[in-house]
């Protein structure tokens, strides 16, 4: 089976190179070889490729930098991603595209299936509604996955950003508010790979069990670490206010993965050592070594 893989700098990318590299004919295609904003670019780099899946992986998931930018916002997540739906259609392909729980406001008080009305409070998750129906309009034969709150190696992880922290402070000021579900890169790229074998179609949600706040991810973190003197302070939202209003409670139900797939993803909190025991083994923080 051949892949194209566009954007494989950013943990999603690289999850999925790692995924697939080994099974199947795997191109990599990055932001920087080719215009996105550009249909026609996309159709010939696309195209020549001859693929049987193309996996988009080069959206924006940082939901406050796209309530700063809508523009940004709306080309990367929303233009970029109707070009690429459309050089997979022309193409013969199959789409993967990624989406995200904040197109839900988070006022159910249950976990959200794929059937519930899109609700969306903010740029990002407007974006990613419109993404979704624009895609639709382009392709029938595409895989929607929505996922929750993304970690994992690369830019932007959480769990590294507060290994670093804690190598240089005492305590840590925490958003203690919304609550929903994590998804690991890695569990989410075998996911994938095990939707796109049973060539499956449609909206799934992809995340791990559980669900947790910032602030119980953080004291997680710290507690794998061994680092039970940083002391974690707990924020309510209203004290500390983001770009991005996050959904109170976007929780991602998954029943439909597990019973098309036979599987379910692990428990948040045993990824989370899987995705530490990872770190510990490169070069990155002293701190983080000594756990």
């Amino acid at each position: 089976m051949k892949i194209v893989i566009v954007g494989s700098k950013g943990m999603m990318g690289r999850e999925l190179i790692r995924t697939f590299d080994s099974m199947h004919d795997v191109a990599v295609i990055d932001t920087e070889e080719i215009s996105l904003e550009s249909r026609d670019a996309c159709h010939r780099t696309i195209g020549t490729e001859a693929p049987d899946w193309v996996v988009n992986a080069a959206g924006c998931i940082d939901a406050d930098e796209c309530e700063k930018n809508p523009d940004y916002s709306l080309a990367v997540n929303v233009e970029r991603a109707g070009n690429i739906a459309s050089a997979a259609h022309d193409a013969g392909a199959r789409l993967v595209h990624y989406s995200s729980d904040y197109v839900f406001d988070g006022a159910k008080n249950a976990p959200y299936t794929e059937d519930d009305q899109c609700c969306p409070m903010t740029v990002y998750g407007d974006h990613a509604v419109k993404a979704e129906k624009y895609i639709r309009t382009l392709t029938d034969r595409c895989l929607i996955i929505r996922m929750g709150w993304l970690f994992g190696a690369g830019e932007g992880d959480y769990v590294r950003i507060v290994c670093d922290r804690a190598s240089r402070v005492g305590m840590m000021s925490v958003l203690d508010g919304p609550q929903g579900s994590l998804s690991y890169a890695v569990d989410a790229a075998v996911a994938t790979r095990l939707l796109m074998d049973g060539n499956h179609t449609g909206i799934f949600h992809v995340s791990n069990r559980g669900r947790c706040t910032r602030y119980s991810m953080t004291r997680e973190i710290l507690k794998i670490m061994g680092r039970d003197d940083v002391d974690v302070v707990p924020v309510p939202a209203t004290e500390m206010p983001r770009a991005a209003t996050q959904p109170p409670h976007a929780t991602l139900s998954t029943r439909k993965l597990t019973d098309r797939t036979g599987r379910t993803l692990q428990f948040w909190q045993i990824a989370m050592r899987h995705h530490m025991a990872r770190l510990r083994d490169e070069p990155l923080r002293e701190e983080l070594r000594k756990t």
